[in-house]
């Protein structure tokens, strides 16, 4: 899916930067800032005569600073969606900055944040700016916006794929019976467990346990699920996980597990894989 997103961006800039050649000499310019726009802590100036690049997380906001030329007159900024306008953007796609905005040889404040029908689109602002000799300026910035994890783990179903035994010198421990168990987790931080129709091997008793509720912590370390067991419906557990490893795709939790009883020791660990899936 990766692989295929990073080809996609890459048909649709390719497509972006021939439409735009039609008007300007983007090959002779290409070192030229055009209408000047920068991200604190970002070099998003890109090859093309006024073509910037960034990319935002679904959510998040991207600020960008626009340089305005001196005696500037109006500032206009025109959005697309795989090249052709969105028209629910200002008025049929293009928003005019008010003149109170506007500083001669100042800087305006774009913000944008990024949308969840934003991702894996092509989405494009074209800034245009005159002054009051009538001189035009213009810049593109294109913006990739990709899905926030945290906001994703509800959008999808998440398989479990692999339960690996640390002490054990890494073995794999998942049965072959669990392979078709799933979790949703849901917005509200309720949450449901799936055990599929494969319970022989060991897994005889994985319907006993009910999963009710989730969390994952504010710095995204620590993920939790609560449960109880379905003859004791008032009796809940709390299984507490270190985040090693959260994208869209992929989730990996580890958790240490006292097996004294079971002749192990009191401190086994175990990493928890889990693959996204549609719902």
């Amino acid at each position: 899916m990766k692989k295929y997103r990073q080809y996609l961006l890459g048909l649709m800039l390719a497509a972006c930067a021939c439409a735009l050649s039609c008007e300007d000499d983007y090959e002779s310019n290409a070192d030229k800032p055009g209408l000047e726009l920068t991200i604190p802590g970002q070099n998003i100036k890109i090859a093309g005569y006024g073509q910037y690049r960034s990319q935002a997380q679904e959510g998040d906001e991207a600020v960008v600073a626009v340089k305005l030329p001196s005696d500037v007159r109006s500032l206009t900024i025109t959005k697309s969606v795989n090249l052709a306008a969105d028209t629910d953007y200002g008025t049929k796609g293009v928003l005019t900055v008010d003149a109170s905005a506007l500083s001669s040889g100042g800087e305006y404040t774009f913000r944008y944040r990024g949308r969840e029908e934003d991702i894996d689109q092509l989405i494009g602002f074209a800034f245009r700016a005159e002054t009051a000799s009538g001189d035009v300026m213009r810049s593109d910035l294109t913006l990739a916006v990709a899905a926030a994890p945290r906001i994703n783990l509800s959008r999808r179903k998440w398989m479990f794929t692999s339960k690996i035994w640390v002490n054990k010198a890494n073995k794999e421990d998942i049965l072959e019976c669990e392979k078709d168990n799933y979790y949703l987790f849901h917005a509200d931080g309720l949450m449901d467990s799936f055990y599929g129709s494969n319970h022989d091997g060991g897994c005889e008793l994985e319907e006993f346990n009910d999963y009710d509720a989730w969390e994952l912590s504010e710095d995204e370390t620590t993920f939790k699920m609560k449960y109880h067991g379905i003859f004791t419906p008032d009796v809940f557990t709390t299984d507490t996980y270190r985040v090693k490893t959260l994208t869209v795709d992929k989730l990996e939790l580890e958790i240490h597990i006292d097996l004294s009883w079971a002749g192990e020791s009191n401190d086994e660990v175990f990493i928890y894989k889990y693959v996204a899936a549609p719902k």
